[in-house]
């Protein structure tokens, strides 16, 4: 066995390493904060650099746009270099880039850093879940994974909210030092990593994406899911402008506490089995799911503050729900190949979230609000409809007994 060979079976699934799973969440929360860390300091970007709400947007675009391609090569990623390798290289330019950003005099090298970074973040989430993968084996597997994508709700919210709590004090530069910080944290823990084994992947081929787009009910699942993420970034991305507009002082702290609703999301995921039982069954729950949603996008139509927090629980449960239980769906029919089924998954949710992240902005800068909030509400609507039409789908699909 060569020296190589020996580090990375180091970690054995059938001994999982507690230390390194604490370094994965550590890490997978960091990386959202940064994904989704400059919401709340949207509109003192606009103002600081004299941009249009579309163009100041683009801090989160271009981070998602990678996210929804990155599936695509994932396979031979990790296929020619160690997971560990991949994570060092990946979290020091993160770093560098987030310390960069905060020293840059210009959007435009802001901009740059970032689409920069969304061609970082996938190859680290990619490596920790494949870490995970490589490390665990049956029910400590599930558990991992679940406790993996916790963490990446919590980082979603921690990283609107303190980029809130540190803009209003130190001003914006400081949130992109406090990312600095925890990334170089993050840093100095991957290189206590131990070696995972090297990975085998299914590489995401056109004739297996076609066969999965073939089969009954998918196709449905990943729209309506593409739907329902479009909308959900693009809802917490222009909202930052919305606040604003009903009152012009408020401070990035003040926007940056109207994003926890993502917690009440969270939970709402841990009960999604639940749900599906009480209603009957993944569509039953997937319609009751997208209606609520429906309901939620229309109370943004409300100018009031209040309201607006309020709704934001209501909102991001009923796309907690959604977002459980898709792909659920996915995976218990998918019989084979369900690495393929999962990257189409991803590359769907989040193509349309970087659609979402940025076009409705055009919308919502020509026609105002309202025609924004109506035309978010237009796409949910096909995402119920998606979803109404999986059962019929599925029967439709079914041989027919002989008759006899």
């Amino acid at each position: 066995m060569s020296a190589r060979q020996g580090a990375e079976a180091s970690v054995r699934p059938d001994e999982p390493d507690r230390g390194g799973l604490f370094i994965v969440l550590f890490l997978a929360v960091t990386t959202f904060c940064a994904i989704y860390g400059p919401q709340p300091i949207l509109p003192v970007l606009r103002a600081e650099f004299s941009l249009s709400q579309a163009t100041a947007s683009l801090m989160i675009t271009s981070v998602l746009v990678p996210l929804g391609i990155a599936p695509l090569f994932y396979g031979f990623l990790l296929e020619a270099a160690p997971i560990k390798r991949v994570l060092i290289l990946s979290v020091a330019l993160l770093t560098a880039s987030e310390l960069c950003m905060a020293l840059s005099r210009s959007f435009a090298v802001i901009l740059a850093l970032r689409l920069g970074q969304g061609l970082l973040i996938p190859a680290t989430l990619t490596a920790l879940m494949t870490y995970i993968a490589t490390t665990r084996r049956g029910k400590d597997l599930q558990r991992a994974f679940a406790t993996y994508i916790s963490a990446t709700i919590f980082g979603g919210f921690l990283g609107r909210f303190s980029t809130g709590v540190f803009s209003t004090m130190f001003g914006w530069r400081s949130s992109f030092l406090l990312l600095f910080a925890a990334f170089l944290a993050c840093l100095l823990l991957v290189f206590k990593l131990e070696p995972a084994p090297q990975a085998s992947h299914e590489r995401l081929r056109l004739a297996d994406a076609w066969d999965q787009l073939r089969r009954p009910g998918f196709l449905r699942v990943y729209l309506l899911v593409g739907c329902a993420f479009f909308v959900y970034a693009a809802l917490p991305n222009f909202l930052p402008f919305r606040l604003t507009e009903i009152s012009g002082g408020i401070s990035e702290l003040r926007i940056g506490l109207f994003y926890s609703g993502y917690l009440l999301g969270l939970t709402m995921s841990f009960f999604s089995p639940r749900l599906v039982e009480l209603l009957g069954g993944e569509n039953r729950a997937l319609i009751t799911g997208f209606v609520c949603y429906l309901c939620g996008a229309l109370v943004f139509l409300i100018p009031n503050q209040a309201v607006i927090f309020i709704n934001m629980f209501f909102f991001c449960s009923s796309m907690g729900v959604i977002q459980a239980v898709s792909p659920g769906y996915i995976n218990r029919r998918a019989v084979d190949r369900k690495g393929v089924a999962n990257g189409l998954y991803i590359c769907f949710y989040y193509s349309s979230g970087s659609l979402g992240s940025y076009l409705p902005g055009l919308v919502y800068k020509s026609f105002g609000w309202q025609t924004f909030i109506v035309c978010l509400c237009l796409v949910i609507c096909l995402g119920l409809w998606l979803a109404m039409g999986l059962a019929g789908e599925e029967r439709a699909s079914r041989p027919k007994r002989p008759v006899v």
